[in-house]
């Protein structure tokens, strides 16, 4: 299967940078940019591997969760699109995604 192309919705992005000033503000920025790649770098991983994590109906049809760290990367397989719905704290609750 050749690499997904990555496309990241609105929200998705929006959890990310909320993740970054959290970090940030918490622990720093060499942490900040430290947990920030290693996200990211699971969401890369996924665009090769995107069956690797399991498909989650509790959060949409068709849609996946790989868990990294603290948080869930919940996205959905568009043919050849990665597509990356959310990027949630393990303490959020995490709602459907199907309309994304």
């Amino acid at each position: 299967m050749p690499r997904l192309e990555l496309r990241l919705v609105d929200e998705a992005q929006v959890d990310l940078d909320n993740i970054s000033l959290f970090t940030l503000l918490n622990w720093g920025e060499e942490q900040s940019a430290r947990y920030l790649e290693i996200v990211l770098g699971a969401i890369e991983n996924l665009r090769d591997f995107p069956d690797s994590a399991p498909i989650r109906p509790e959060y949409g049809k068709s849609v996946r969760c790989k868990v990294v760290e603290h948080h869930r990367i919940l996205y959905r397989i568009d043919g050849s699109i990665l597509r990356v719905l959310r990027v949630l704290n393990e303490r959020m609750d995490a709602p459907r995604v199907d309309l994304l």
